[in-house]
Formats: structure tokens, sequence, C-alpha cells
């Protein structure tokens, strides 16, 4: 999930936009933990608790998310087929010398005859 996304739902949350000041953010989280009280709506308060946490401290959230470590996983091994470099060269040309016409083909005649090919 982007990093957009996660803030937009933190304020979705509280129920604030994105021009709220620390103190509309403090306000909002004080009142949603009165309507969602720890005790009697655990879930809901935990997540008014995380939104509260996460717009809190807005910069130092986006670093640690930015500058957090992917896990590093190694490249899938593929088998490749062997392919015999002489039948792919020639399939190569054949499909060239399809798409060419008479006047490029007369062209290339000509430029092997003075390379002394």
């Amino acid at each position: 999930m982007s990093l957009l996304k996660v803030i937009e739902r933190a304020r979705a949350v509280l129920h604030v936009d994105a021009s709220a000041s620390p103190k509309d953010v403090k306000r909002a989280y004080r009142r949603r933990v009165r309507e969602a009280p720890p005790d009697r709506m655990p879930e809901e308060f935990r997540r008014v608790r995380d939104a509260y946490e996460l717009l809190q401290d807005l910069e130092t959230w986006a670093n640690e998310a930015l500058m957090s470590r992917t896990p590093s996983v190694d490249p899938p091994r593929l088998q490749l087929p062997t392919v015999d470099r002489g039948s792919t060269a020639v399939a190569m040309l054949r499909a060239m010398a399809g798409r060419l016409d008479e006047r490029e083909l007369v062209g290339l005649e000509a430029v092997e005859a003075s390379d002394g090919g």
C-alpha cells in the first residue's frame, strides 16, 4: 500500500482533512476515543490510536517507511532452453528477408558485390 493511502486512511479514521493542524488532530483523537473507548471497543480504539500516532509525527513515520529495508529475495533460477545459434541466425535472416521488397534485395546484392562477398 502506498504511503499516501495509509495517511488518507489515518485521516479518515480520525475524521480530519489534510489541512488539519496538530491541535486539530489531537482534538479529533480525543473525540474519537470518547466514541470508541478501549474497554468497550478495543479494535476500534486500536485503529484510532494507530491513526493518531501516525499523524502526530508524520514526518518521522514517513522517513522510517521510506528508509526501511526491503527483504532481499534471490532471483528465480530459470531453465532456458538451449538454442542452436546457427538455426536462430538463419531464422532471423529469413524473417528479415520476408519483410524486404525486391528493390532492397537488389540494393543488398549490389553492396555484397562491391564488398567482394
